[in-house]
């Protein structure tokens, strides 16, 4: 799919780069080998990719293979609600608002196994996920973006007595944990937002496999060559890639960006890189011939 979405717009060339590199890079080898959110979440973002590339129209069937793949990642991955619904101005811009409500309305409505879940077993209304407490505090919180816990939090944490509804407290700690970080320091609680576009866009330097040449070499490359293909395009031939790293970037700020993020953005990045290939090659061509 994503050697068709990219030849699809530029040529065959751009398309057999990009292909190529997304099955050359190490940690997309490596997530390839079990079936996890990071390589799930490629597979959605090459049938994105196809299915804005090739339909200029939308017929009502692709409306609702699309949202079914958005409704399936949206199980696996919560902040793709947000992803959704930049998908349904994409969809409203190129067809109608009908379309774009049905997009949106199918692919929410997958939560709805998971809402009753929630409200049955938590006697509570959480339509997307009991973890979002927990991000929080990774996010905001007196050691580091992402980690996990220090001595104090962990004591806090024991001292949540089992009942039934545990989670909703266990959770609840974790975030209100975090807004008192965020009000005790909200400059800081801001400004760490630049940090975590650093992670994300940089390195993470909390993570020693972030840090191995395997990873910052192809890294650093295939960041170059998207630069590359950005300069020597028009900022309207990658509108879907720049919308989605914008996207990547902005949930980067408010939350936080572990190596495995950045590896999942990095999927946008694919054919702006196949891009910066071939005009590399175009030049090396005309510098021959010329």
């Amino acid at each position: 799919m994503l050697y068709k979405a990219v030849s699809h717009r530029f040529n065959e060339i751009s398309a057999y780069a990009a292909a190529l590199v997304a099955a050359l890079l190490p940690e997309f080898i490596f997530a390839s080998s079990a079936l996890v959110n990071t390589n799930l979440y490629h597979l959605f973002i090459a049938y994105i990719l196809y299915f804005f590339s090739i339909r200029s129209s939308y017929k009502l069937s692709d409306i609702v293979s699309i949202a079914v793949i958005s409704g399936i990642m949206l199980l696996f991955r919560s902040e793709v609600a947000l992803m959704i619904l930049i998908m349904g101005f994409i969809i409203l811009k190129n067809s109608s608002a009908k379309k774009m409500i049905i997009y949106i309305t199918i692919s929410f409505a997958f939560l709805a196994p998971w809402s009753i879940r929630n409200y049955v077993v938590l006697n509570k209304f959480v339509p997307l996920t009991t973890n979002f407490g927990i991000n929080l505090y990774r996010a905001y919180n007196p050691i580091y973006p992402g980690a996990w816990a220090d001595d104090r939090m962990d004591s806090l944490k024991s001292e949540v007595k089992f009942s039934a509804q545990y989670e909703l407290d266990y959770i609840e700690l974790h975030k209100q944990e975090a807004i008192s970080q965020i009000k005790n320091d909200p400059v800081q609680a801001f400004t760490s937002g630049f940090t975590k576009l650093c992670h994300l866009w940089y390195y993470y330097p909390y993570s020693t496999q972030a840090q191995h040449p395997l990873y910052m070499v192809p890294w650093f490359l295939m960041l170059g060559l998207a630069i590359w293909g950005g300069v020597k395009s028009k900022i309207s031939a990658f509108k879907i890639e720049y919308t989605m790293l914008l996207y990547h970037s902005f949930i980067a700020f408010i939350f936080f960006a572990i190596p495995r993020y950045q590896t999942m953005m990095k999927f946008w990045l694919l054919p702006l890189v196949g891009w910066g290939i071939y005009r590399i090659y175009e030049t090396i061509q005309k510098k021959r011939n010329g």
